[in-house]
């Protein structure tokens, strides 16, 4: 019972581009003028026809496939171009040459710093086959990596995110980015629910099934720009901050009250009311704990804060069964710890207390409780 009931604290924490002149800005988003510009209308789909133009107003679509028939499946050379775009847009960085060169079958500069980035692989040790076709599944892992380059202490959890219906044919190694993106909106399945990741049959590979298309590559490119505000925010929130001089006080979760302290042993001697958990963190680095549950459980320690993580050690408690009036035997517990967070909200200063062993971001009563500042 005090292993659930004790929870311990945490905190979050992680665009510049430059447009064309030849822009319309319309609220959040912004549009190369649809009218002026016919580059795209003869080589797209009218489906894909927007969003691309979104990409070129954002300078996304590198040259090597502005001039070419986007309804047409994307090579591995022309996506890895695509990703670096991408990177160097929502970073702001210019990628710098690369001398260094493992492959045999190119020499391409862009294709060079996307390795060196960690955005692409080879397809062997001394081989990229830049011409060879990409699938969506393959096109979701490179993104995916793209994205981690770009805030590689994000946070990437798939939670909440719902299978695709032929999930089971999406390989191991692109499962976590088709998740993440998938949850982001970034790719999306057909009218049936359906991912189609690759081909599973030689029909299926002859009707180029599962392949993707230069226009759906640009597409995924651009909602992965659109979408680096949130990407940020998430990767903001994963950030541990020192917040050991906030803790200093008494927390309560839930209605306890009227607790008494002995001022001269330091000691609490019974009193509270209500329901919940209180702590008490002091300024010398020990802290007591209250919990009122069927019984009444008192627990003295020491905490400790790092890296936006706070331990409870030496940790002992005592159980009342009369409201601190008589206590069993002291028990010793194990150390604990956890994220945590602080802040302010409507009701005045809380901490947000994660629970042992979760991850960040914190959610009140997802993975964590959050604590009413009382002194």
């Amino acid at each position: 019972m005090i292993r659930k009931l004790l929870v311990v604290l945490s905190i979050l924490i992680l665009i510049s581009f430059t447009l064309p002149l030849s822009l319309l800005i319309n609220g959040d988003k912004v549009y190369a003028d649809l009218k002026a510009d016919t580059q795209y209308k003869p080589i797209s789909s009218n489906w894909a026809y927007s969003e691309i133009i979104e990409a070129e107003g954002y300078g996304l679509i590198p040259d090597i496939i502005k001039s070419s028939d986007l309804t047409k499946a994307i090579t591995r050379e022309e996506f890895c171009e695509l990703a670096l775009v991408l990177y160097e847009k929502t970073t702001g960085k210019s990628s710098e040459e690369v001398s260094s060169n493992p492959f045999t079958d190119t020499k391409n500069q862009q294709i060079l710093k996307a390795f060196a980035l960690g955005i692409t692989q080879g397809t062997s040790s001394t081989t990229f086959s830049p011409q060879v076709l990409i699938n969506r599944e393959q096109c979701a892992a490179m993104l995916f990596r793209t994205i981690k380059a770009i805030y590689p202490e994000g946070d990437y959890s798939t939670a909440g995110a719902e299978n695709f219906k032929d999930q089971e044919h999406i390989s191991s190694y692109a499962d976590e980015a088709t998740k993440f993106m998938s949850k982001l909106g970034i790719i999306k399945g057909d009218n049936n629910g359906n991912f189609m990741p690759k081909a599973t049959s030689s029909a299926q590979t002859v009707s180029g099934y599962g392949m993707a298309t230069r226009e759906a590559a640009i597409l995924m490119n651009v909602r992965s720009f659109e979408k680096i505000e949130t990407i940020k925010i998430s990767s903001e929130d994963t950030k541990p901050k020192d917040l050991s001089s906030e803790l200093a006080g008494k927390w309560v979760l839930g209605t306890i009250s009227g607790e008494q302290f002995n001022s001269s042993t330091g000691k609490y001697e019974g009193g509270a009311t209500g329901l919940g958990q209180m702590y008490n963190f002091k300024s010398d680095g020990s802290y007591e704990s209250i919990v009122i549950w069927s019984s009444t459980i008192y627990i003295t320690g020491k905490y400790s804060v790092k890296d936006g993580i706070i331990t409870l050690s030496e940790r002992v408690s005592q159980e009342s069964g009369d409201g601190g009036k008589t206590w069993n035997a002291a028990e010793s517990l194990p150390d604990a710890s956890a994220y945590f967070n602080s802040g302010t909200d409507e009701s005045g200063k809380y901490l947000l207390l994660g629970e042992e062993g979760g991850k960040l971001p914190l959610v009140d009563k997802e993975n964590a409780l959050k604590y009413k500042w009382k002194e």
